[in-house]
């Protein structure tokens, strides 16, 4: 098993982690998804790509990679996010502050668009799940470091520090009025795709 990214950080953060862990037969490198020049022509069964075909600035790119890789009948698996109806507030408050910083280049947020983009790279059968998730946090300073930890810090950092401390109380004010006083808690939603490449 191998996995990529393009953060030098990222990979060695996950390597020590792979190592730590004594896992043997996985590894990881710098690669950029777009251009996987390590690997020959179908060099694997399945390639994984999992919330992060929405960050990449030529998914198609990335797909025709991915179909490259992978042997004939061997099977791709995206994930992405999808429309979940929870967070317009934020959307709102980001709107007010004059947040446009995003990391995504293309949404990939319903199953037509997941399974469209498959299909037009070649893929066959394929197919395109949903499924829900609550998340729940203690506190609103719980849901500011969760928010941290993915691409919403983008966003944040943008911001001055100034800027930062008055965008984190008006979201603290907001979901305080939202939940009033209970533990928050936001639904998400996940797509699923898996595709296969045709056998030959």
């Amino acid at each position: 098993m191998i996995g990529v990214d393009l953060a030098e950080e990222m990979v060695a953060l996950t390597s020590a982690d792979i190592q730590a862990r004594r896992i043997a037969n996985a590894e990881v490198r710098v690669a950029d998804a777009e251009r996987l020049s390590d690997f020959i022509d179908g060099e694997f069964d399945c390639v994984i790509c999992a919330f992060a075909i929405f960050f990449l600035p030529a998914p198609e790119s990335a797909l025709r990679e991915f179909w490259r890789v992978l042997r004939s009948g061997g099977t791709v698996a995206l994930s992405s996010w999808g429309r979940a109806d929870d967070w317009g507030w934020y959307r709102e408050l980001r709107r007010e502050f004059g947040i446009s910083t995003n990391l995504e280049t293309r949404a990939f947020d319903t199953p037509d668009e997941l399974g469209a983009a498959l299909s037009a790279s070649g893929f066959t059968d394929v197919r395109v799940s949903h499924e829900r998730a609550l998340l729940r946090f203690n506190d609103p300073e719980q849901w500011w470091r969760w928010l941290l930890t993915g691409g919403g810090r983008a966003a944040v950092e943008a911001l001055d520090r100034e800027e930062r401390a008055r965008f984190q109380e008006a979201a603290f004010e907001r979901i305080r009025d939202l939940y009033e006083g209970d533990a928050p808690q936001f639904a998400e939603e996940a797509l699923l795709a898996i595709a296969e490449k045709p056998s030959v």
